[in-house]
C-alpha cells in the first residue's frame, strides 16, 4: 500500500541513485542505494524505462540504451536501475565495483561508497566475507555417497538456510 510513496533520488556529488519510503512503518528511516564505480553513469527511477514498455525483465530495454534519462521523483512505478559506460583499450582490464545497500542516512552512504572507491578495501571486505561464511559453513559436515549432494549440502544448501530461510525469513515453508 506505501509503494506508491517511493521516491528515487540522485546524489550527483558521489554519483548514485537512491530511495526511501517514508510512509513504510518498519523501513522509514532507511535509504536504499545503488553505485557502479567504474565509469560514467546514468541512471533511471523508473522501471518502465528501464525494462521497457511491455518489456521483460530477460530482455531488459534499458540495457540496449546507451544511457538512462537520470529521471528520479515519485508517482511512478519506483526502482533503481543504473547504466555504466565503460572504455576499454585492447588488453585493458579495469575493475568494476557495485554498490547495493541501505542505511539510514545519506552521510553513512558516503562514507561507504568513499570506503569501497579503493579496490583493495573492497577484494579486503571480499576475503572477509568468505572467512565468515567458511567459519559458519565449515562448521557442520555431511557425509553420503553421492560427491555431488556433498558438495552441495556442505556450502551452498547450508549458506541458503541460513541467509535467506533463517535469518532473511523469505523461504517457502
Amino acid at each position: 500500500n506505501t509503494a506508491k510513496y517511493i521516491a528515487t533520488f540522485i546524489n550527483k556529488e558521489q554519483d548514485y541513485i537512491y530511495a526511501n519510503n517514508p510512509y513504510n512503518q518498519s523501513f522509514n528511516k532507511e535509504i536504499a542505494y545503488l553505485k557502479i564505480l567504474a565509469g560514467e553513469n546514468s541512471y533511471t527511477g523508473k522501471r518502465e524505462e528501464f525494462i521497457g514498455r511491455n518489456g521483460a525483465l530477460d530482455n531488459p530495454e534499458g540495457l540496449r540504451s546507451i544511457s538512462l534519462t537520470n529521471k528520479v521523483g515519485a508517482g511512478f512505478d519506483p526502482c533503481l536501475s543504473a547504466l555504466s559506460s565503460i572504455s576499454l583499450k585492447r588488453h585493458e582490464e579495469k575493475w568494476i565495483t557495485v554498490i547495493l545497500g541501505e542505511e539510514d542516512s545519506l552521510d553513512k552512504i558516503n562514507k561507504e561508497i568513499e570506503k569501497y572507491k579503493d579496490v583493495d578495501a573492497v577484494l579486503e571486505e571480499l576475503e572477509k566475507t568468505k572467512k565468515y561464511w567458511n567459519s559458519i559453513t565449515g562448521s557442520i559436515k555431511a557425509e553420503t555417497e553421492d560427491e555431488d549432494f556433498n558438495l552441495l549440502i556442505n556450502g551452498p544448501l547450508l549458506y541458503q538456510v541460513l541467509s535467506c530461510r533463517i535469518w532473511g525469513r523469505t523461504g517457502f515453508y
